[in-house]
This record gives structure tokens, sequence and C-alpha cells, in this order.
């Protein structure tokens, strides 16, 4: 019982991180709930960047998948995992312990949310390239003039994944070579 509670205490600093995330978003998204109203937007850099309230029940960045149910439990079967994940492989780096911290608190954030409300608060509004409507074969594409409307949980989700990706492409994992394996046999 021990081990299992000085495994938890090696990652104090990375729930941490997470919980940070969350209180950030907790915070960030009662302010937008108690100073907006929905559909309303505040020009922070002209067109480019807009603080506009809108309630997502779709996933990150408005992205249809399915209904609330189905991110809810979406959520909830990620922060098991990455919990699970944690537990099993206390000797993993720090970056993605920190990546894995991140997605954690985003996860929790928006999880919140649709608990509570049965949508996610959304408020980050960014230009995006003016991409014209087209089709390519079956697939429609409407196009798109600004990026889907997010919030911080999102933002923590997507760096931590980018991160996670990242360092699982950039870093050297020491394997034996098969020779020097079938010697150690013999």
């Amino acid at each position: 019982m021990a081990a299992g509670f000085s495994r938890l205490a090696a990652y104090k600093f990375y729930f941490s991180i997470a919980l940070f995330i969350w209180i950030l978003d907790r915070l960030t998204k009662w302010l937008v709930k108690n100073n907006f109203e929905l559909g309303e937007s505040l020009s922070i850099f002209g067109n480019f960047f807009l603080l506009t309230y809108v309630e997502n029940r779709g996933g990150a960045f408005g992205i249809q998948l399915g209904g609330s149910t189905f991110y809810f439990v979406a959520s909830i079967i990620v922060i098991l995992y990455i919990l699970f994940y944690l537990w099993q492989h206390p000797e993993d780096g720090k970056l993605q312990r920190f990546s894995l911290a991140l997605i954690l608190g985003g996860a929790f954030g928006n999880l919140y949310d649709r608990a509570l409300y049965g949508s996610v608060t959304d408020f980050f509004d960014f230009e995006f390239f003016d991409i014209s409507p087209f089709r390519l074969g079956p697939v429609h594409f409407s196009g798109m003039e600004r990026w889907p409307v997010f919030n911080i949980a999102d933002s923590a989700v997507t760096v931590g994944i980018v991160l996670l990706l990242s360092g699982s492409v950039f870093t050297k994992t020491e394997t034996s070579p098969p020779a020097a394996a079938a010697d150690a046999k013999l």
C-alpha cells in the first residue's frame, strides 16, 4: 500500500499542472459566462481575435462525432486511461508526464462542463485563412473563414497531444540489436 502512495507522490507536480489547467479553465469560463450574453463577441485584436461566448455540445473545436453523452463518456475513458497509464508506467520521461498532465487537466475541464451543463463553454475565436468551399469526390468541405471557437481545456488537450506525439517521434528508445540479443541467448 505504501508503495502505491509513493508512486502517486512522484506525480504530485504533474497532478498540480492538471489542477492548474482545470482551475484556469473554470475561471475563464466563469468570467465569460458572467460577463457575456450567449453569442456576444468582444474584439481583442481587430477581427483576427475575438472573445465569443458559445455553448458547444460537440467535441473540441466543434467536432461533431456524437452528442454530449458520447463526449462525456469519452472524457471519462480518457481520464481513466491516463491515470491507469501513469500508474503502470512510473518511469516515463518528464515530457510524456507533462503532456499527459495537460491532457488530463483539459479533459477534466470539459468533463466538468458536460456533467453540470450538458455542453462546454467556448470563447477563443480566431480568424482563419479564407478557404473556399470545395468537393473532393464524395467529401464536401463547406469552407472556413474562422477557426472553431475553443477554450483553455481544448488548448491544453491539443498542446498535450502535440507534445506527446512529437516526443514519441523525436525520442530515441534504446533497444538491443537483434544480433546482440541472439548472441546473449547462447
